[in-house]
């Protein structure tokens, strides 16, 4: 995460399916310094949106499924989604 911008006090939202996958961002969002706010991956677009509102994230990490969900103009400064090429520059 700190490769995309991001630091300490920093807000990452994380939207990814139970698992592996989502420890490890987790456990990359605190080795950044910043603070993971956790989302479920199914919510309707209106409550990610509110999310995002409340949350103010400076990122976002999401699944390659969420990428049309998230890709709206303006809603995080910086969208990571979390596949093979991505993986390894987010826990690191």
């Amino acid at each position: 995460m700190r490769a995309r911008g991001v630091g300490p006090g920093d807000r990452v939202l994380v939207a990814l399916p139970d698992g592996g996958a989502l420890a490890a961002v987790c456990l990359g969002v605190a080795r950044a310094g910043a603070v993971t706010v956790l989302v479920n991956p199914d919510a309707p677009p209106d409550l990610l949106r509110y999310f995002v509102e409340t949350a103010t994230p400076s990122a976002a990490c999401v699944a390659p499924a969420a990428r049309e969900a998230w890709a709206g103009p303006g809603l995080v400064a910086s969208l990571v989604v979390l596949d093979d090429d991505t993986f390894d520059e987010v826990v690191a």
